[in-house]
């Protein structure tokens, strides 16, 4: 055949959804014809929908080297950039497509995600609502608006948006997954029954896009939520383990390289280096780190602090990756044996100046990046006068909130049960090392089933704890205008609620691995003969708060 027919082939293989042949097609077109720029690009957004982005940018390559201007390739090459995190080249690149073409529209959406992603709300929500305003029937758009408004805490116009998304596209399955947190489904039968019957037909579909970018993940959990609402818990856990199956098949996670960077950060951070080291840090008191596991409080926390008028809330900001990334010091935490006074004095001041940029005159600024945990050491060398708090949840609450959730990027352990609950162990290990080495008066530890017990108590204690005086602001904090962006952005916008403690007892057997993985040692002790316990398990689910890393007895 020649170029045009194996390219028509390929168009045709492409609409029949078989990916792969449809690549293959189009690649004996540009054999025939590298000069084939059409088949090039339809090569690298096969490439891009199935999760295959270094594969993608060869074919955008070939095709950028012979049409530099190419806005097509241009507007893909900038979408494979944001998946894969390069927000900065993927933000040049829409602005290459749109001194091209002014008036371009699909780079518009990649644009709008590119700018939510760096923290650019209020650019984000603008751009992406001049799109909806020239192509109001454009669902992924509106999917990308509903997401920018939620985060900045517009929760009604959020949910009529991306009900609208579903409305025009029943198809788009990842709406249903952002809708879900802002929708009670316990009074929206038609849409769980949508959602449900979407999941089912999605997954017999034989001609399902499969890999990291499969539809059938967002539903799954979609499908959870709506069914947890309704009080179907033990089918709910099946569409989150589903989903979460689908996910962690497609992730990179090396625990040997966690495990062994656990051990070797609390090999280097000894209580005599602690004690010995002759660096001098930045004498500022406005760093306050907020550190724990994912879905344990942490964005409550810092969400409290935030209304504060003296608090500054930084959200997942990675300033201090980035500091130590442009310090060129060898990899972490090998770096501390060649740390010097000037690359403190850098880093330091690289972080405050990032942080300080959106802060104002506020006295103290939160930083909430949860792999802070990893740093502590050196952000105790780094600024000796800053706080550290630490957020404590129930053990077995905290992974299935997480394993529950379908995070946006990271979070690669919360996929499978053992690797959450190993995950967690070694977290609380390292947390305990680094409130034995740390300087007193550094560290504090906040409960959040304290918080909902005693929200005003444990506030005051917080603005004491980072050295400001009491306001009341701070009990307010579900009526803060502030933007949120982690994946609790739905429930700091509501009043305090206690539905979410001993969430995990509504799922029965099917938490069972995860239960016994969390279970650290062997447990050896008498229960009475009309307790009603028969299982092993049964006596994990009682009996896990006895243990180390658990959270204390309550009186």
């Amino acid at each position: 055949m020649d170029p045009t027919e194996w390219f028509s082939l390929g168009i045709a293989l492409t609409n029949q959804r078989r990916f792969d042949d449809a690549i293959a097609a189009f690649h004996n077109a540009v054999d025939h014809d590298p000069a084939l720029i059409d088949a090039h690009t339809n090569i690298a957004l096969l490439r891009f929908l199935q999760g295959a982005y270094d594969l993608a940018l060869v074919d955008l390559g070939a095709a950028l080297t012979r049409d530099p201007d190419n806005c097509r390739a241009l507007v893909i090459a900038a979408r494979v950039q944001q998946r894969r995190g390069r927000l900065v080249e993927a933000q040049g690149l829409c602005d290459r497509v749109l001194a091209l073409d002014p008036s371009h529209l699909p780079i518009r959406l990649v644009l709008g995600r590119v700018l939510f992603e760096l923290g650019q709300l209020a650019d984000a929500h603008d751009v992406l609502a001049e799109l909806v305003a020239a192509d109001p029937r454009n669902a992924e758009a509106l999917h990308e608006w509903g997401v920018v408004q939620k985060a900045l805490g517009r929760i009604d116009d959020a949910r009529a948006t991306l009900r609208q998304a579903v409305q025009i596209d029943p198809r788009a399955h990842a709406t249903y997954a952002a809708l879900a947190d802002l929708v009670d489904f316990a009074q929206e039968p038609d849409l769980v029954a949508q959602i449900v019957a979407e999941c089912r037909a999605l997954a017999t579909d034989p001609h399902r896009l499969t890999g990291p970018n499969d539809p059938l993940i967002p539903l799954h959990y979609a499908a959870g939520k709506a069914l947890d609402d309704r009080g179907a818990h033990r089918v709910a856990i099946e569409h989150y383990i589903a989903g979460a199956a689908l996910k962690r098949a497609h992730l990179a996670y090396d625990e040997g390289a966690q495990i062994a960077l656990c051990q070797a950060i609390k090999a280097t951070f000894t209580p005599e280096f602690m004690a010995s080291h002759a660096l001098v840090g930045n004498p500022s008191a406005a760093p306050v780190f907020i550190v724990g596991l994912a879905r344990s409080g942490s964005t409550l926390v810092e969400q409290i602090l935030a209304c504060h008028p003296d608090v500054h809330g930084g959200d997942e900001a990675r300033h201090l990756p980035a500091a130590i990334d442009a310090s060129g010091l060898p990899g972490w935490p090998g770096m501390m044996g060649v740390l010097r006074q000037d690359h403190v004095d850098v880093m330091a001041c690289a972080w405050l100046a990032a942080a300080s940029a959106p802060a104002g005159a506020a006295r103290r600024i939160t930083d909430k990046l949860l792999s802070n945990c990893f740093f502590l050491g050196l952000i105790a060398v780094l600024f000796p006068n800053a706080k550290v708090i630490q957020i404590v949840r129930d053990p077995v609450d905290t992974c299935v909130s997480a394993f529950t959730t379908l995070f946006a990027r990271d979070m690669v352990h919360s996929y499978d049960f053992g690797e959450l609950a190993r995950y967690h162990q070694r977290h609380v290990d390292l947390m305990d090392h680094w409130h034995s080495v740390l300087p007193p008066g550094m560290l504090t530890t906040v409960h959040y089933e304290d918080v909902v017990r005693d929200l005003e108590g444990e506030a005051r204690r917080l603005v004491a704890f980072v050295g400001l005086e009491w306001d009341p602001a701070c009990l307010a904090f579900h009526a803060s205008a502030r933007a949120v962006r982690t994946a609790s952005v739905a429930q700091v916008r509501r009043p305090l609620y206690a539905s979410s403690i001993a969430r995990w007892r509504r799922y029965g057997p099917a938490l069972d691995p995860l239960i016994a993985a969390l279970t650290p040692h062997p447990i050896h002790f008498v229960i009475p003969a009309d307790a009603g316990i028969q299982t092993e398990r049964q006596v994990a689910r009682l009996v896990l708060g006895a243990q180390p890393g658990f959270p204390r007895p309550r009186e």
